[in-house]
């Protein structure tokens, strides 16, 4: 890629993007929700057609929806702590996506790198830095902000217009968001 067909910036989302983390949090999901047997395969594919999205809307889904059980803050707090302390180590010790170290290397010293994720931002900054690649991007977000909100104001702070802009995603929620502010989109492809 010759430097006048770079994007102006790219944005990029975290687990399966650059590092192998999907099947670290959907096997949390199965730990976590694993007393629920009877209700195991809904939970697992309700999780797996929904990610990019944060991990709670998908709980208070889970809790009210399929188990029929009622949902507060509490609840919520309790079962994002528990994934958190299930997933943070995983997350810091899985590989990176093949060819995501090299990328990384190569863009973030000649335009603007920037994460976008579902993930809760502080535990997701967390895991950057304690990995080393807090140094490759220029900002970091994750929820509770939506993905598509963090990625408009990107765009404004960077003075870009979508269509210069790049954003890499492995979800169809990260394409959504892409296609929804007229982002061009590259897609990693996964098994899901």
């Amino acid at each position: 890629m010759s430097p006048d067909r770079w994007p102006s910036l790219i944005i990029l989302d975290f687990d399966g993007t650059i590092v192998e983390s999907v099947d670290v949090k959907t096997e949390a999901f199965r730990e976590l929700f694993g007393a629920y047997s009877a209700d195991l395969d809904r939970i697992m594919a309700y999780h797996l057609a929904h990610n990019g999205i944060s991990r709670h809307i998908k709980f208070k889904h889970i809790y009210e929806e399929i188990l029929g059980v009622p949902y507060d803050e509490g609840l919520g707090e309790l079962t994002a702590r528990r994934f958190s302390g299930l997933v943070f180590d995983r997350v810091i010790t899985c590989p990176l996506v093949p060819g995501a170290k090299a990328f990384l290397e190569r863009f973030a010293p000649r335009l603007p790198l920037y994460v976008v994720s579902a993930s809760p931002e502080a535990e997701l900054r967390r895991v950057v830095e304690a990995r080393g690649l807090g140094r490759h991007f220029n900002g970091v977000f994750g929820s509770p902000g939506a993905k598509v909100e963090h990625a408009r104001q990107i765009l404004l702070c960077e003075a870009a217009s979508p269509s210069a802009a790049l954003y890499v995603g492995d979800s169809t929620e990260d394409y959504r968001v892409a296609r929804e502010l007229g982002i061009p989109f590259v897609g990693r492809r996964n098994k899901e």
